[in-house]
């Protein structure tokens, strides 16, 4: 799965079959915060989770989105404020992802089970 920086598709490429496949995104993805902006970066980065879905950060997105690539469905988690939050995650050994800031202030740590999360630091 690629995350949609500025398209407004989500590429399932599918390795074994080198064979791709679109899914649309929600329109409304497809407006800017910014309403001085023509388009801007939705997310930044996305990761593979063990249960099969992918996990999209937010850039200028409002929220993570969890992409279920079998069914071609998405929950949005949580609602964050701002732009070019943050630049990529990390997997952490206790199952929680931890966002890398870009222009927010702190990481923030998602926990997958309970859908919760933590912001950590202040830099």
């Amino acid at each position: 799965v690629f995350v949609p920086q500025y398209a407004s598709t989500i590429l399932i490429f599918d390795y074994g079959t080198k064979s791709w496949e679109e899914v649309p995104v929600d329109p409304v993805w497809q407006e800017p915060t910014d309403p001085r902006a023509k388009a801007q970066p939705k997310f930044s980065d996305c990761v593979a989770l063990p249960d099969g879905r992918v996990l999209f950060v937010p850039y200028y997105h409002p929220s993570i989105v969890l992409f279920e690539p079998t069914t071609k469905t998405w929950e949005e988690v949580g609602k964050f404020e701002g732009g070019a939050k943050w630049n990529g995650c990390k997997m952490l050994p206790d199952g929680r992802v931890a966002f890398v800031p870009f222009a927010s202030s702190s990481i923030l740590l998602f926990d997958l089970c309970s859908h919760s999360w933590e912001m950590v630091g202040n830099f």
